[in-house]
C-alpha cells in the first residue's frame, strides 16, 4: 500500500514538472518587468547580477514593463525528494522519517520581490526546511530609491534596510 503510494505521489510529481513552464527570474520579477532571467542574472542564475539587474536592484526593484503593475509581488517554489535504500534503516533514517521509502519537501520558499510603491520594492524571503522541519525568514531586503538631475546627469539616491549583508551588491 505504502509503494502505490509513493508511486503515486512520485508520478504526480513528476507531471506537474514536465508541465510547468520555463522559469524567467523570480516570477514576480519577470512580470513585473517583462525580462527574462538572462536579463539581469550572469548565466541567467543566482546572485551575480548583469548592469541591467544591478541598476534594476539601485532603483529600489520599482522598473515596470507597465503591464500587470496592480499583482502583488508573489512567488514561490518547491523541492522535494523520495528516498529509497535497498534495506531499511533501523530505528529510522532519520529523526520523523521510517525505515525506508521516505518522501519530504526539502525546501519550500514564498518571496514577496518587486515593486511596492513607486519607490519602495523589496526582496523577501521566507523559506520552510521539511528536513530540519523549520521555517526562517532568509534574505531579506527593502528598498527605498529615487533619483533627481545635477548637471544633466541623473543621480539615484535611497535607503535599504536588509537582514544579510550579503544581498547587497
Amino acid at each position: 500500500m505504502i509503494v502505490k503510494k509513493t508511486m503515486f505521489l512520485f508520478f504526480s510529481l513528476l507531471t506537474f514538472i514536465l508541465l510547468s513552464s520555463n522559469a524567467q527570474a523570480l516570477p514576480s520579477f519577470a512580470r513585473q518587468t517583462g525580462y527574462a532571467c538572462s536579463a539581469c542574472h550572469v548565466q541567467s542564475f543566482g546572485p551575480n547580477l548583469t548592469s541591467v539587474g544591478r541598476n534594476f536592484k539601485l532603483n529600489g526593484y520599482t522598473q515596470t514593463d507597465g503591464k500587470n503593475n496592480n499583482l502583488i509581488p508573489l512567488s514561490g517554489m518547491i523541492r522535494g525528494s523520495f528516498t529509497h535504500t535497498q534495506e531499511g534503516q533501523e530505528g529510522g533514517a532519520a529523526p520523523r522519517f521510517g525505515r525506508n521509502d521516505n518522501a519530504t519537501i526539502d525546501e519550500a520558499a514564498v518571496f514577496l520581490a518587486g515593486r511596492l510603491t513607486s519607490k519602495i520594492g523589496a526582496f523577501v524571503e521566507g523559506t520552510y526546511d521539511g528536513v530540519e522541519n523549520i521555517g526562517v525568514l532568509d534574505n531579506t531586503e527593502i528598498r527605498f530609491a529615487d533619483h533627481f538631475e545635477v548637471a544633466g546627469q541623473k543621480v539615484v539616491f535611497g535607503l535599504t534596510t536588509n537582514n544579510n549583508p550579503t544581498v547587497s551588491d
